[in-house]
């Protein structure tokens, strides 16, 4: 499937949402992951999945500690992404009280305003400071957002915390870009659908 126009066009992300859930929900995607396949095992996966949310509230250093850590992978391999792309990203509404949004990302209060004002919005990046906070709400699961690099024709779904999901309309770019995963300690490999 081609959306040559999201790369191209001027049009927001949100008017190809049926697209991208249709990509989204196939096999055509790959999975950003700080493990090199998918877990089968549902029990020993929760064992040691990092959800922020519950590493904040369980005040549990040592997982904020190595929570960090995978953070800091996902930034770094996005930011590098970014250097080479136009980058636009889509910040979804969210209804999350002030306080709370304020704890779990731990920022002045002027950026909660700002995502709330950007919210429902394809918003063009230039920023490298708002890519990394863009970046930190989709790896802390506070925001999914979507995130579009348009030289390299890639799209990347921020909403499962540590595991993200990307689309290539351009294969070629695919080992690049599983090179520049590996380099930063991440796994890009193929999302099997699941049966």
């Amino acid at each position: 499937m081609k959306l040559d126009e999201i790369f191209r066009g001027s049009k927001g992300i949100e008017y190809f949402f049926d697209q991208l859930e249709e990509i989204s929900e196939n096999s055509d995607c790959y999975l950003l992951d700080i493990l090199p396949m998918t877990v089968q095992d549902p029990e020993k996966y929760a064992q040691f999945e990092l959800v922020w949310e519950h590493i904040v509230d369980d005040k549990d250093f040592l997982k904020q500690k190595a929570f960090f850590v995978e953070e800091e992978r996902f930034i770094s391999f996005f930011k590098k992404l970014w250097l080479y792309n136009k980058t636009k990203v889509y910040v979804h509404e969210f209804s999350r009280p002030n306080e709370r949004f304020l704890k779990l990302i731990d920022v002045e209060e002027e950026i909660f305003l700002w995502i709330k004002k950007n919210a429902g919005k394809t918003i063009s990046v230039t920023s490298i400071d708002k890519l990394e906070l863009l970046i930190r709400l989709g790896t802390r699961d506070i925001i999914s957002n979507i995130f579009v690099y348009e030289d390299m024709e890639i799209i990347c779904w921020s909403t499962g915390g540590l595991a993200w999901r990307i689309y290539f309309n351009k294969p070629d770019v695919i080992e690049l870009v599983k090179d520049m995963a590996n380099v930063e300690g991440l796994y890009l490999y193929y999302r099997q659908q699941n049966t």
